[in-house]
């Protein structure tokens, strides 16, 4: 089997199990969404929503195939991801965690190096920079990388240090059909994100 055939083969595999989003609630299009602290987004369209925390993952067609990964305020120590409970210490969580008064380069490093503990292979960012998120100044970040599985994927992040805390938006997708499918609606749910006039710190 050709490379191209083993991940179409893998494409068709991910779509099999989605005759329900189990754990997911809906976001409805058109309306604004409460995402925590002040902070909302409106979609266009409907999106599936799962809340874990302050990680909040949507997706239209399935995780493993787009997702948008709102990262919700983590503080000084914390990590990024959601990490689900692992039997070890401490000391031994090789995650980065986000910190204090990092730049906007620490931030683009602590971004890289978790997703090569999460084993995204070949990650090349093709664009780094100063941005608007939310109104406020952040940062914006588009990337491309493979899964374990030899799937090739797209990726678009935005996001902003408020009030010493880190938000961000991650959209992330299938480089055949599944990015493009969802691209536009991130872009106008990254435009309507907004911080409250006061944010809490």
């Amino acid at each position: 089997m050709t490379a191209r055939l083993k991940r179409f083969a893998i494409l068709i595999a991910l779509l099999l199990p989605l005759g329900g989003c189990v754990g997911f609630t809906l976001a409805k299009g058109g309306e604004p969404i409460d995402m925590g602290d002040g902070v909302s987004v409106q979609p266009p369209r409907d999106w599936n929503r799962m809340s874990i925390g302050k990680y909040e993952y949507w997706t239209l067609d399935g995780l493993r195939l787009q997702n948008i990964l709102f990262v919700k305020g983590v503080e000084d120590g914390e990590n990024i991801v959601f990490r689900r409970a692992r039997n070890e210490e401490p000391e031994k969580d090789t995650f980065p965690k986000f910190k204090k008064g990092m730049t906007l380069l620490d931030i683009r490093e602590l971004l890289e190096t978790t997703w090569a503990r999460q084993e995204f292979h070949r990650t090349r960012v093709t664009k780094f920079g100063p941005a608007k998120f939310g109104g406020r100044d952040g940062f914006e970040m588009i990337f491309t990388f493979d899964t374990k599985d030899g799937l090739e994927m797209r990726g678009w992040a935005v996001g902003a240090v408020v009030g010493e805390r880190l938000f961000m938006a991650i959209y992330r997708g299938t480089r055949i059909h599944f990015y493009e499918r969802g691209e536009k609606d991130f872009r106008k749910i990254i435009g309507s994100y907004r911080f409250p006039a006061r944010p809490s710190s």
